[in-house]
């Protein structure tokens, strides 16, 4: 094989499709009684963490695994995790682990970015590797498997040795700019983290 694939990675918040639920101005329930009331349960899963007016700040890793099938759109599988803070998820530990939990049922725990990737023509999120991990500080870890499938754009011009560029967009669904910040997960040289498998 010749030719290079290159990903172009790029965060970008859109306008909601959707509107966000917004916050009744009650105070979250403590912990414990989350489950209790279903009232108070769906509030927390569906309301942004941060009750102030600043946007939710969500760091963005992305771990290539494979690409297939670069002819036009390729398939790719990689692994993302996203992290946030949640002070509604704050707890006491006399050993200061962290709770962690996977499988489908996570995503009914807590509040999930709605992160997407807006050039997918499929994606598809593997419900059995799904993990997601909450510090007594009410710092949440949401690690995913993904695969997509994405148009492609290949550059011939330079053939034998030509380029294939596969675009990947990631943005909020439903949050705009002043509710949901995507960023990179920053490396110790303050590099975005894309890593190859």
């Amino acid at each position: 094989m010749w030719g290079a694939v290159q990903i172009l990675v790029l965060l970008s918040l859109q306008v909601p499709c959707q509107s966000s639920v917004e916050n009744s101005g009650d105070p979250p329930p403590p912990p414990g009684d989350v489950l209790s009331s279903t009232k108070q349960y769906l509030l927390l899963k569906n309301t942004l963490p941060q009750m102030a007016k600043k946007p939710v700040r969500v760091t963005v890793h992305l771990s290539l695994e494979s690409i297939r099938d670069v002819a036009g759109e390729a398939t790719i599988d990689l692994y993302m995790t996203e992290q946030w803070h949640d002070p509604r998820e704050v707890f006491h530990s006399s050993t200061g682990e962290e709770v962690r939990m996977s499988g489908q049922g996570v995503v009914n725990y807590c509040w999930i970015p709605d992160s997407y990737f807006i050039l997918a023509r499929s994606i598809f999120y593997s419900p059995s590797s799904l993990a997601l991990s909450v510090t007594e500080k009410g710092n949440i870890t949401l690690d995913r498997k993904v695969r997509l499938i994405t148009p492609c754009r290949p550059e011939v011009q330079y053939f034998p040795f030509d380029v294939t560029q596969c675009r990947i967009l990631i943005s909020s669904y439903g949050f705009d700019a002043s509710e949901l910040y995507l960023s990179w997960m920053l490396d110790d040289d303050g590099q975005g983290m894309l890593a190859a498998s």
